[in-house]
C-alpha cells in the first residue's frame, strides 16, 4: 500500500488490508488535498479523487483571483470566487455584449456555453421602425431574432396576424397571409373576368393578379408569371386565379417556402395541375398532383429538426399510405445539390419521361471499374458515388446507358452481398436490365443470398419484387447531421477515438443539427430458391 495508488489517491498511513474493507482510512489526492473513504470504494474505482480538484482529479480548483482575470469564450465571472470546474452551480456571468445572465459552472468552463444567448437581439427602440416584409411588430419590445415565441404583427393591409417571431425575422412568414384576396374582393373580380376573352395578352391581366409574363390561351393550362409580392416566378392557372386561388406564389402565407414553391413549379411546368398546402385527412402536405394521387413534402432541413420532427414525418407518411396516397419526401440539399436527378426522378414518377426502348441484345453487357461506374452515379443517382469492387456497366454503341453495382455489405449482416446501386440513364430504356445483371453475377460470385434496402422516402421497392427479392422487414430511420446545407449520414460522423464528449455532444458543439430519414425496406435474394423469377437472356 506504501507503493500502490488508486487512480489520483494514495493512503496515507500504508497498512495491510483487505480489498473490500469497508473501514474507512485517510488519502492524499494528487492535488495534495486528504479526503477520508473506504478501502473498497477506493479500489473498486467508486471514488477517484478527494471531491475537490474538479472533474476525476485532472483540473484543480480556480482560485477567486484567477476568475478576476480569465475568459470563458464571450463571457467573464461578474463576481469572481473561488470555483470547482466540475460544478454545477449556477453563477453570474458577464458577456461582450453587456448583458449578464445565471449559468452553471461546467457549462461555461468546458465551453457549452460560450454567450449569453441574447447577443442578437434587437431592442425594442429598433423593432418600433423596423418591417419584415409587409410585417411589423405591433407591441415593439427587447426581441431575439431566434425565439420561437408567437407574437402579434400588424400588416401593410392593416390586418393582423399572430406568428413565430423566428419566423418572420427570418423571412419564412412575410404578410398576414389575406391582403392579397381582400384587396382582389373589393375589385369585383368577377365582372373583370367576364370582359376577358382567350388570348388574353399580358397587358390585359389586371393589376390585383399576377404580372403574367406570357399570353394566356386556355382556362386550365399554367402560364408563366411572376409574383407582385416578391418577384418571383410560377406557374398559375387562369382558371384558379377566377376561383382566388394561386394570387400569389405562396409568399404571402405563413407555410410555403421557396423551394417547396420551386418544386411545384418545376412540376407545373410538365403541364400538370400542383396545389400547395393540400389537406389529406388531418395533415396538410407540401405539394399535391391531383392526376396522381401524389403528395410530396419538401423537407427544409432547419424546419425538420426540430425534436418531434422525426415522429411528424413518419405520421404524415402513415396518414398518406393509409388513404391511398402515393408519397414523396425530398429533402432540402438534394433540390439545391442534386436537383437535375430529383427532376428525373419526379419525371419518371410522373410517367412523363419517354425513354427509348432497346432490347438487351443491343447491348453490351461488362464488369467496369470503380473509376468509370461512380461518375455515371453521380450524375444519374440521387446519392452518388459508392466505390463498390463489382460493377456491371450496360453499353449501348460504347455509351454508358445503365449501372449495377454490389459490395460486401458493410452493416452487421448475415448476408454474402449486397446491392447497393443501380442507376439507369433516363433517355433510354433496357429491358429486364437489372434481371439480366442479376443473374450474370450470381453465375460469376454463386451468393448463398443478397440483401438491398429501398429508401421509404422515395420509393416502394416493386422494383426489387420484379426481379425476384423478397421483402425481409423495415428497418429504423437513420441519423444524419446537417450544418451550412449540407447532410452527412451518421455512420460518416462517428466521434474519433479518444473523445470524452459523446457524438451528439462532439457535433452539437460543432453547430450540427440531426435530421431523419423515414426509414428503409430490406430485401434478400436467395438464388437457390427463387432462381425462376430471374429473367434469363
Amino acid at each position: 500500500m506504501a507503493i500502490r495508488k488508486f487512480n489520483s489517491l494514495r493512503m496515507k498511513d500504508p497498512v495491510e488490508v483487505a480489498p473490500r474493507s469497508n473501514k474507512k482510512f485517510s488519502w492524499v489526492c494528487d492535488c495534495g488535498r486528504e479526503t477520508t473513504a473506504t478501502v473498497q470504494d477506493v479500489s473498486t474505482g467508486h471514488t477517484k479523487s478527494c471531491g475537490r480538484c474538479g472533474l476525476y482529479g485532472r483540473v484543480a480548483s480556480i482560485s477567486a483571483a484567477d476568475m478576476a482575470v480569465r475568459r470563458f469564450g464571450s463571457l467573464k465571472m461578474k463576481n469572481p470566487t473561488n470555483i470547482l470546474p466540475g460544478s454545477h452551480r449556477k453563477v453570474v456571468w458577464v458577456c461582450d455584449c453587456g448583458k449578464d445572465k445565471a449559468i452553471d459552472i461546467n457549462s461555461v468552463v468546458l465551453g457549452y456555453s460560450k454567450t449569453c444567448g441574447h447577443c442578437d437581439d434587437i431592442s425594442a427602440a429598433e423593432m418600433s421602425v423596423r418591417k419584415f416584409g409587409r410585417l411589423q411588430l405591433k407591441t415593439p419590445v427587447d426581441t431575439s431574432p431566434g425565439s420561437g415565441k408567437k407574437t402579434v404583427w400588424v400588416c401593410d393591409c392593416g390586418a393582423e396576424t399572430s406568428a413565430m417571431i423566428a419566423h418572420v425575422i427570418s423571412g419564412h412568414t412575410k404578410s398576414c397571409g389575406s391582403c392579397i384576396l381582400s384587396y382582389q374582393v373589393q375589385q369585383k373580380m368577377d365582372a373583370v373576368f367576364k370582359t376577358l376573352k382567350f388570348p388574353i395578352s399580358p397587358d390585359q391581366v389586371p393589376a390585383w393578379a399576377p404580372i403574367a409574363l406570357e399570353p394566356i390561351v386556355q382556362h386550365d393550362k399554367p402560364f408563366k408569371a411572376q409574383c407582385r409580392l416578391c418577384g418571383r416566378k410560377y406557374f398559375p392557372r387562369w382558371g384558379s386565379l377566377r376561383q382566388c386561388k394561386s394570387l400569389t406564389c405562396g409568399c404571402s402565407t405563413n407555410r410555403i417556402s421557396s423551394g417547396q414553391q420551386e418544386l411545384a413549379d418545376f412540376i407545373a411546368s410538365l403541364g400538370l395541375q400542383v396545389q400547395l398546402e393540400h389537406p389529406v385527412g388531418k395533415l396538410k402536405y407540401d405539394v399535391f398532383v391531383p392526376s396522381h394521387n401524389l403528395v410530396i413534402e419538401y423537407a427544409g432541413l432547419r424546419w425538420h429538426s426540430y425534436p418531434d420532427s422525426k415522429f411528424r414525418d413518419l405520421a404524415k407518411r402513415r396518414n398518406a399510405l393509409d388513404l391511398e396516397f402515393k408519397h414523396v419526401m425530398i429533402f432540402e440539399d438534394e433540390w439545391l445539390f442534386k436537383r437535375p436527378q430529383i427532376e428525373n426522378f419526379l419525371s419518371n414518377l410522373l410517367h412523363l419521361s419517354k425513354p427509348v426502348a432497346i432490347r438487351p441484345l443491343e447491348c453490351e453487357f461488362r464488369r467496369i471499374e470503380a473509376g468509370q461506374a461512380d461518375p455515371f452515379y453521380d450524375k444519374f443517382h440521387y446519392i452518388g458515388a459508392c466505390k463498390a469492387k463489382i460493377n456491371y456497366g450496360v453499353f449501348l454503341e460504347s455509351e454508358l446507358v445503365a449501372c449495377c453495382s454490389f459490395k460486401r455489405p458493410t452493416r452487421q449482416s448475415k448476408h454474402d452481398w449486397e446491392l447497393v446501386r443501380m442507376a439507369a440513364c433516363p433517355d433510354s430504356r433496357v429491358h429486364g436490365v437489372w434481371s439480366k445483371i442479376l443473374k450474370r453475377f450470381v453465375s460469376e460470385f454463386k451468393p448463398a443470398s443478397v440483401v438491398s434496402f429501398s429508401d421509404n422516402r422515395l420509393f416502394d421497392g416493386k422494383v426489387y419484387e420484379k426481379i425476384g427479392f423478397e421483402f425481409d422487414g423495415d428497418v429504423k430511420p437513420s441519423r444524419y447531421w446537417w450544418k451550412n446545407k449540407h447532410r452527412f449520414h451518421q455512420s460518416a460522423m462517428r466521434k474519433p477515438r479518444g473523445e470524452t464528449m459523446t457524438e451528439t455532444e462532439l457535433r452539437k458543439s460543432q453547430g450540427y443539427s440531426e435530421i431523419w430519414d423515414l426509414g428503409k425496406k430490406r430485401w434478400v435474394f436467395q438464388p437457390s430458391s427463387i432462381v425462376s423469377n430471374v429473367c434469363t437472356s
